[in-house]
C-alpha cells in the first residue's frame, strides 16, 4: 500500500509539473517587447478602420478593446486573472497618449467585464484580435 501511495504521488507531481509548463507556454507573450505597442496600435487601427484617439465615446469604447487585444498579446495571464504588469501600462498609456495610468487599468477592467458578459462583445474581440495576430504575423 505504501509503494502504490509514493507512486501515486510521483505521478501527480510529474502532472503538475507538465501542466505548470503547458500553463507557462499558453501564457507568454505573443510579442514580448512592450516597444511594440505602437506596431499591435497601427495593426488594431488597420484591422478595425477605428481611432483610439480622443474621448469621444467611441474612441473610448475602441480603445477598451485595444487594451483587450495587447494584454492578450503581451501578457495573456491577465485574462485569467493575473495583474497587469506595470511597465505594460506605462507602455500603453504612452501608446495611446494617456496621462493617468489609472484610465489603462479601468479600460481593461471594463473591456474584461464586457468579454467575460456579454456574447457579442467576446465574438467581436476575438474577431479583432485573431485578425491583429493575423496582420503582425505573430502567435
Amino acid at each position: 500500500m505504501t509503494l502504490e501511495r509514493i507512486k501515486a504521488i510521483k505521478s501527480v507531481r510529474e502532472e503538475i509539473s507538465e501542466l505548470k509548463r503547458l500553463e507557462e507556454s499558453l501564457t507568454s507573450p505573443l510579442l514580448p517587447n512592450y516597444g511594440e505597442i505602437p506596431k499591435v496600435l497601427e495593426a488594431f487601427t488597420a484591422v478595425t478602420g477605428e481611432s483610439c484617439a480622443g474621448s469621444s465615446w467611441n474612441a473610448v469604447g475602441h480603445r477598451k478593446k485595444f487594451v483587450f487585444v495587447a494584454a492578450f498579446i503581451f501578457a495573456p495571464g491577465m485574462l485569467l486573472g493575473d495583474s497587469m504588469p506595470k511597465r505594460l501600462r506605462t507602455a500603453l498609456s504612452n501608446a495611446l497618449g494617456i496621462k493617468a495610468m489609472s484610465a489603462i487599468s479601468n479600460n481593461w477592467a471594463d473591456a474584461l467585464f464586457y468579454y467575460r458578459q456579454y456574447r457579442a462583445f467576446r465574438e467581436e474581440i476575438e474577431e479583432v484580435t485573431d485578425k491583429v495576430i493575423s496582420y503582425l504575423n505573430v502567435g
